[in-house]
């Protein structure tokens, strides 16, 4: 027998006035509800009368499955039949259209190159030597080829990289040695400091080479002749 088609049955109802249907899916389902169609959908007419919808892909508005939309239908520009690229990173705007951009560490067409900084070996995922930083934008100071000249460890910065240098060296690359001889900073009397003076403890002078008072030997604890005590 016949009935009143109702919003809900799987059946589309065509006819014009209230009743009329723009979709209809079984009950409220992504593209269809309350039996009308979502923004962003398109719900056709199955064989047996109802509505199958899905995402309209291309249209600028990412909804449903879609991992991305740009609003077109070009490929390997980030979004390629609604899904994201190898190497791309895409959001969403207010307006729910798609933009992508390259991943960190990829840049070129179709982000396939390895962005400066970034190690080709390691698949452009890491730091190239001589480059720091969450983004690999920082270059290690260096002399010739040689990181912190060979004497320290390079150090990612607030504005630029920096080295930390082994004890007996300083300066900016690392390449001065201490006074006294990096083997032998201070003449083992005193501290280097990172601005290359040293800070005297049993010693006199730029190197720490000379004794204070009446004293001497290696570790300035001899009296002098002539003089006694300690």
């Amino acid at each position: 027998h016949c009935k009143w088609a109702t919003c809900g049955d799987a059946f589309v109802n065509e006819a014009e006035g209230e009743r009329r249907e723009e979709c209809d899916t079984a009950g409220n389902t992504a593209g269809c509800v309350d039996c009308k169609i979502q923004l962003g959908y398109d719900c056709p007419k199955n064989e047996e009368g109802g509505s199958t919808c899905e995402a309209i892909c291309g249209d600028g508005l990412r909804v449903g499955e879609e991992d991305c939309d740009d609003g077109n239908s070009e490929e390997n520009d980030g979004c390629t039949n609604c899904k994201v690229d190898e190497n791309y990173d895409c959001t969403e705007g207010q307006d729910g259209k798609s933009s992508c951009v390259c991943k960190s560490g990829f840049a070129g067409d179709g982000c396939t190159e390895c962005a400066a900084g970034f190690d080709p070996a390691a698949g452009c995922t890491e730091c190239a030597d001589g480059y720091v930083g969450e983004a690999c934008d920082q270059e290690c100071p260096k002399v010739g080829d040689a990181i912190c000249s060979g004497h320290g460890t390079c150090q990612s910065g607030v504005v630029e990289a920096f080295c930390e240098c082994q004890y007996g060296y300083y300066g900016k690359s690392c390449s001065e040695e201490c006074p006294g001889g990096a083997e032998n900073p201070c003449s083992g009397r005193g501290r280097c400091q990172i601005d290359g003076f040293c800070d005297c403890t049993s010693g006199t002078g730029g190197d720490c080479s000379g004794c204070l008072g009446n004293f001497e030997g290696p570790a300035c604890i001899d009296c002098i002749p002539g003089f006694a005590g300690s």
